[in-house]
């Protein structure tokens, strides 16, 4: 009977050491319980993937290409009705937005949708600061992809303020960090920083429009940074911003987008962009 009772106790012993070995195999002892959460883009805040340094980064580049930043005025000729965030606009009313300066032959880019009311009235301005305005001409432009070329007259235009270098948005991907330079609310020349949410074949408006090929970001949008330059974590131009409103189909709301810099190059006069 005690050889049968040492039998049992045995095997018992035996398989608790078994099921604790296979239970730390499987780091279920001696470890936390963990869990893998699908992060929501849309929703989640800004992460930061540089590292602890990466504030520095910002204010770097910033320092660095803040200046060639502008501030594009148009005063509408016509009514315009857009599916982008600037939505309905009046004859005699002011549209804002952002530009970048590419070259000092004078080119900017901006958002189409900015001066779109304008084109027939030739009244747009570009403001480098507040002492420093330019008449602007429009060059190129596209509809569909949400992109204008100006140019202005640099006589009289500081030397510090330079072209923004310009990057290569294929190297763009989903997670990278990115920094936005822009003019919101009448602002001049802020800085936004965050993580490039998405890369979207076609982003589909709530009001019909669509725009293809888009780097979809974690930004809030802001009336007047439409236009403005999206950069990477190197300083270099990847893409130009905007905002579309678009529908889950229980509300509108807008997203942050850019027009990658690869697309800008098919739409304007090859020699512009270096």
């Amino acid at each position: 009977m005690r050889g049968v009772l040492w039998s049992h106790l045995l095997a018992s012993v035996l398989g608790g050491l078994i099921v604790a070995g296979a239970l730390l195999a499987f780091g279920v002892v001696g470890a936390r319980h963990t869990e893998t959460v699908p992060i929501n883009y849309a929703t989640a805040p800004p992460v930061n993937p540089a590292g602890p340094t990466a504030g520095s980064a910002v204010a770097s580049t910033y320092l660095d290409e803040s200046p060639g930043v502008v501030q594009v005025r148009a005063i509408v000729g016509r009514r315009v009705t857009s599916p982008f965030v600037a939505g309905t606009e009046r004859p005699g009313t002011v549209a804002t937005g952002s530009g970048v300066l590419i070259s000092r032959q004078g080119y900017i880019i901006t958002a189409f949708h900015v001066i779109e009311g304008a084109l027939a009235s030739d009244r747009i301005t570009v403001s480098f600061n507040t002492d420093t305005a330019r008449r602007a001409e429009v060059v190129e432009y596209s509809q569909p992809n949400d992109v204008a070329l100006l140019r202005v007259s640099m006589r009289g235009v500081s030397r510090r303020i330079r072209p923004l270098p310009v990057g290569n948005s294929r190297s763009v991907g989903v997670g990278d960090a990115i920094i936005a330079l822009a003019n919101p609310y009448g602002v001049e020349r802020t800085v936004a920083s965050g993580i490039v949410a998405s890369l979207q074949p076609e982003l589909a408006g709530a009001d019909g429009g669509s725009i293809a090929d888009v780097i979809e970001t974690d930004l809030s949008p802001a009336p007047g940074a439409s236009g403005g330059p999206l950069l990477d974590g190197n300083g270099d131009v990847i893409g130009i911003e905007s905002a579309l409103e678009v529908s889950d189909g229980s509300g509108r709301f807008p997203v942050s987008f850019a027009v990658p810099i690869n697309t800008v190059r098919t739409i304007i006069p090859r020699g512009v962009l270096p």
